[in-house]
């Protein structure tokens, strides 16, 4: 069985500074023949705004 990494974007929660949607990058693993993903880690997240800071944990 091989496990294949991914980087998948998505919305994420808001921006405790301005209030923006964040965009978090994801790095999931799928392992051949199950079509959903076997691990996910939560990598980077990007504001809109350009703010430097906090992930608002209430906003999903």
């Amino acid at each position: 069985m091989s496990t294949v990494p991914v980087v998948v974007t998505e919305p994420g929660r808001n921006c405790t500074r301005c209030g923006q949607p964040l965009t978090i990058t994801v790095l999931e693993f799928y392992a051949d023949p199950y079509p959903t993903p076997v691990a996910t880690r939560e990598g980077f997240v990007d504001c809109p705004s350009g703010c430097t800071g906090a992930i608002d944990p209430h906003a999903r």
